[in-house]
């Protein structure tokens, strides 16, 4: 377990078996410890390093870490923003870019979905399959 500050927030970082690897959790919303028991130590390289862990995590830390292709028909930078780790692979024709970036599943499915027609998902089909659901079922709430 490890507790990092990040802005006005404390996190936990605990490895958790059932999700095979570590888990932040903040702080002030843990209610009770359901089990506790003593970690073990692990070697340099197997630590758990927050600055990698945010550079794949956008406003959820959970869903699979997965490599996610997708076309962005607007500005670059705010990508960059939110995933640090994206690579633009192409600028298309039209200005838009074709861009890469690891991110963790559920987080991403936040973000793509606030961007609407500016981006479509290409890759994984898993990614782009669970997106047209979420964004049938919004509008199905509107029709």
């Amino acid at each position: 377990m490890a507790i990092f500050f990040e802005r006005h927030y404390f996190y936990v970082a605990m490895l958790s078996a059932e999700y095979d690897g570590y888990w932040l959790y903040r702080l002030d919303r843990i209610i009770k410890l359901i089990k506790h028991s003593p970690g073990k130590r692990l070697d340099a390289a197997h630590r758990f390093s927050l600055q990698d862990h945010r550079q794949h995590t956008y406003l959820l830390d959970s869903g699979s870490l997965v490599p996610m292709q997708f076309i962005y028909r607007n500005a670059l930078q705010p990508v960059l923003d939110q995933f640090p780790t994206a690579r633009v692979l192409a600028t298309l024709p039209d200005g838009s870019y074709k861009i890469e970036a690891y991110v963790k599943a559920d987080g991403a499915i936040l973000w793509l979905m606030g961007q609407g027609a500016r981006v479509e998902v290409l890759s994984p089909l898993s990614l782009k399959k669970r997106l047209a659901t979420e964004l049938r079922t919004a509008l199905q709430q509107y029709q």
